[in-house]
């Protein structure tokens, strides 16, 4: 009997510490496609400078995708919870010192769609007007 309990007491511990060494909040795969203007994915060359951020509202740091600029598609590990996309894509032929040559601002948490991440899902992201 004391033999068995010493057993369950070490791999109730084994548990404890396994449990007490998980690193960081859970994260979800979000994949996706980028639409265009008609509905049909966007497809950039390498050479096009595009961004997407997930901004979570309230206060957090912004969380930028890994986008495929030929097959218009992205991918990103986000923690659960609710995040508005800012997707910024470089107009093309732009000449230095453009104004248009540098990323808009940072978005704010409060302005587009608002998204709910809860578990690994796929999301299309339209393109900004």
């Amino acid at each position: 009997m004391k033999r068995t309990s010493r057993v369950l007491t070490g791999i109730s511990l084994a548990l404890l510490v396994a449990i007490g060494c998980q690193k960081g909040p859970t994260k979800f795969k979000v994949t996706g496609r980028i639409l265009g203007k008609d509905g049909a994915p966007a497809t950039f060359s390498e050479k096009t400078y595009v961004t997407l951020k997930f901004v979570p509202e309230g206060d957090g740091e912004r969380i930028g995708a890994r986008i495929n600029n030929t097959a218009g598609t992205f991918e990103v590990d986000l923690p659960a919870g609710k995040y508005r996309a800012n997707l910024f894509v470089m107009p093309e032929n732009i000449k230095p010192g453009d104004p248009r040559n540098s990323p808009p601002p940072p978005g704010k948490a409060d302005a587009g769609q608002l998204y709910e991440i809860t578990k690994a899902t796929q999301i299309d992201i339209p393109l900004p007007k």
